[in-house]
């Protein structure tokens, strides 16, 4: 698909942004559907105004494309983006039957009573569904994902975490893992997974080792409130046998620290 035309939604966001970088290093052209220009633009990238939830202008946006990579998700309100990824599905039909590449998160399908998790299973079926050639690429949770949950979690005494796994894995990588198989024009559904699957509580020892904090984890073994925190206690948001990116935990979180 290279030399071609594709069009990124999300493609702002901290995935959206090292993708349209992926796909432009090897070679595509690149369309990113942003619902207003951003100050930041990617150097080569174009950019299209539209709302792919409201359904409004996406029929011009989608206009020469020979591809769609649906990176975008509204995690305040799972029926809207669900609404929205159909939104797409309809107009790219009329336009020449694209390819489409969706991102999924690995487990989704294993969590039950969030709704998030649940819109994203709605949206694989509804690619499926389709008829559309598609690939739907599900990625295990980002290392942000998991700074951000320390984050929350640190402002208690102790740091009172899930006594569960995680296989995060760098939004980089998984930019780069889709952007080679959109490029490629595949076809089907795979998971993509972080190099190291890691007890949550060895994640936070070495997440404040890495802002030179001290402080006492306390790993919690109850069934946890949240169903996304008991799937992390289960394991079922890893995939071990899954291709993996490179970057680790340990990486991310030097990096990070060199940052500031």
């Amino acid at each position: 698909m290279a030399d071609r035309l594709i069009l990124v939604t999300g493609g702002t966001g901290p995935l959206g942004r090292p993708l349209v970088r992926s796909l432009l290093e090897g070679g595509a052209r690149v369309r990113v559907l942003t619902r207003q220009l951003p100050g930041r633009r990617v150097e080569g990238a174009e950019y299209a105004v539209a709302n792919y939830i409201a359904g409004s202008g996406l029929a011009r946006a989608l206009v020469g494309v020979s591809g769609v990579v649906h990176v975008a998700h509204d995690l305040s309100d799972p029926l809207r983006d669900v609404q929205g990824t159909l939104n797409l599905l309809e107009v790219a039909r009329a336009a020449g039957r694209p390819h489409f590449a969706y991102v999924s998160i690995v487990g989704a399908r294993r969590v039950r009573g969030f709704g998030s998790y649940a819109g994203k299973v709605r949206g694989e079926e509804l690619v499926e569904a389709s008829g559309l050639p598609h690939l739907i690429l599900r990625a295990t949770q980002f290392h942000h994902f998991a700074d951000g949950l320390l984050t929350q979690a640190s402002r208690l005494p102790r740091l009172l975490v899930p006594d569960g796994v995680l296989q995060s894995v760098a939004v980089e990588d998984v930019a780069r893992e889709l952007a080679r198989r959109v490029l490629a024009g595949e076809r089907g559904t795979l998971d993509f997974a972080g190099p190291e699957v890691l007890r949550i509580p060895d994640m936070a020892r070495a997440w404040l080792a890495a802002r030179g904090r001290a402080g006492r984890v306390l790993p919690l073994r109850l069934p946890l409130p949240h169903p996304v925190l008991r799937a992390m206690q289960r394991g079922d948001l890893v995939e071990p046998e899954a291709p993996r990116g490179t970057v680790t935990w340990a990486d991310f979180l030097s990096k990070k620290a060199a940052r500031g």
